[in-house]
């Protein structure tokens, strides 16, 4: 009774905080507050979700799986593949009132390319090299070679565009109060309890996947942090939000319940799994990465961190990116065995000592563990605590909170940690294991040259030999233990009509989008 009681205080102080909003402003919820929303600095799901509603990117990828314009109307590309002028679309400006021109359109991508800034997205844009001005509305991007996931790249929010004004008068400040030109502008960011979007007035998108290309027919968007399964639940059930990740373990009651449909998509592009760092010893000898993945079982680590709405995978990429091939994991991923984990140790010098655990030359084969507090980090982070254990491992594990273990990363004091991540084209090998790594993990240099071959190969059939080649080079070293593909689960009110996902399966509230009071 306790949780519950915690719960439903949680609930009620939120509701007490929405009392005078208005019946068209929809709500959704986020499991956790992100850091910033500058994309300079951050790479998290969650600034993600809130930057997918403020920002407008070059392009976005249509419901045919190719890129449409969104900021630039148009563009032509050199045989070569090294050059890309876009056109710009005229008329449109940030909340701010600042012009959507070329200037700016430069300057929100040359931020990410600045080597003193730093920008924690610079990988995403791959090879391009500098960005400049030919006209008031137009670009030119110039790259020193050919770049294959381009348009997926530069149709990330990550790479939308921000106010220059802003950046420039709100310096530090400007993550906490971003200006953008997207169909909502941010109005309120309350710590530890959400942000309030406002519909921009006179909006109107020039998107083809979208019902309704005139104003938005809601006022607002609430988004609310609600890392707490039940208190997501309650949200939902007295109206306070409108849709949002559901607890796996509600959904077998929810979807009895005529006020509620469940969207489930098990082809989904996020992937869990968990990152080894091979610099600390002793996890810099792969016999003994090796052994850890022989002792762990996968399935039971997928299955307890999400409830069963999972698909175990054994490759380093998710099941709804193009570059995952099943035949990968089956051939060259590591499946539970104790016996081989064993032999493996042994051959690596180590013994059992008389507790059980592996020690070599008078110390335990200690593995230090980090998982983030939310609920599918603490399932997994115990279960693979536990396998370890019962393995002959010593484990010291530590929880975090998300953006204070994101931002430890790089320090590279564990050997281990839990972590999600997303991405549908196998750019996101390159992101997640390219040298330094997407927060200073693995690196290999003979895994960088693959990942460099493959992000310049234009022709699909050669690419996907190449990501091929990579994924096995990833296994073979260890370099990941992946876990599985957890499913899309979108719970929403029945009463939020119009409601339409993206070919990212986002919400689109620039279709007709509205809460039926009938």
């Amino acid at each position: 009774m306790p949780t519950l009681r915690r719960t439903f205080t949680a609930l009620a102080l939120l509701v007490a905080m929405s009392i005078a909003a208005a019946q068209s402003v929809v709500g959704m919820a986020i499991q956790d507050e992100p850091a910033s929303l500058d994309p300079l600095i951050t790479t998290q799901l969650t600034a993600y979700q809130v930057l997918n509603y403020l920002m407008e990117p070059l392009v976005y990828i249509g419901p045919d799986n190719q890129p449409h314009g969104w900021v630039a109307e148009s563009w032509t590309i050199r045989d070569d593949g090294l050059v890309i002028d876009f056109q710009i679309r005229e008329g449109r400006t940030f909340h701010d009132g600042t012009p959507l021109d070329a200037e700016a359109v430069a300057f929100s991508i040359n931020r990410h390319l600045d080597p003193d800034a730093n920008s924690a997205n610079r990988t995403g844009l791959g090879t391009l090299e500098r960005v400049e001005v030919t006209g008031a509305y137009s670009v030119r991007f110039t790259y020193s070679a050919p770049y294959a996931p381009v348009w997926t790249s530069l149709a990330s929010p990550f790479y939308g565009m921000v106010s220059p004004t802003a950046v420039a008068t709100l310096g530090e400040d400007f993550g906490r109060a971003i200006v953008a030109s997207g169909p909502f502008s941010l109005e309120r960011w309350t710590p530890a309890s959400g942000f309030e979007l406002a519909k921009v007035e006179g909006y109107t998108s020039p998107r083809i996947d979208v019902v309704n290309t005139g104003e938005m027919m809601i006022d607002g968007l609430h988004i609310r942090i609600l890392p707490e399964e039940g208190t997501r639940v309650a949200a939902l059930e007295t109206g306070l939000i409108h849709y949002g990740d559901a607890p796996r373990g509600e959904i077998d009651r929810l979807e009895g319940d005529p006020r509620f449909a469940v969207v489930i998509n098990e082809n989904n592009n996020s992937f869990t799994m968990l990152e080894v760092n091979p610099f600390l010893p002793p996890m810099d000898d792969v016999r003994v990465r090796q052994a850890v993945a022989h002792a762990l079982d996968i399935d039971d680590i997928a299955f307890v961190s999400y409830d069963g709405f999972v698909t175990t995978n054994y490759t380093p990429v998710p099941l709804g990116n193009t570059g995952y091939r099943e035949w990968i994991g089956e051939q060259h991923g590591y499946k539970h065995d104790l016996e081989r984990s064993a032999e493996l140790l042994r051959d690596a010098g180590y013994e059992r000592n008389t507790n059980g655990v592996w020690s070599k030359d008078g110390q335990p084969l200690e593995l230090i563990f980090w998982t983030y507090t939310l609920p599918n980090g603490m399932r997994g982070g115990q279960m693979t605590q536990q396998q370890l254990l019962q393995a002959g491992f010593a484990v010291d594990f530590q929880t975090f909170e998300v953006a204070s273990m994101i931002g430890q990363l790089h320090e590279q004091r564990h050997h281990l940690n839990y972590m999600w991540w997303s991405g549908w084209d196998p750019i996101f090998l390159s992101l997640v294991f390219r040298t330094p790594g997407w927060a200073g993990g693995y690196s290999n240099p003979d895994l960088d040259a693959i990942l460099d071959r493959a992000a310049s190969e234009l022709d699909p059939e050669a690419r996907q030999a190449i990501v091929e080649e990579a994924q096995i080079f990833i296994l073979q070293d260890v370099g990941v233990i992946p876990v599985g593909t957890d499913w899309g689960v979108l719970l929403t009110r029945t009463d939020l009509e119009g409601l339409k996902l993206d070919a990212r399966g986002f919400v689109l509230h620039t279709a007709a989008v509205f809460i039926n009071c009938a």
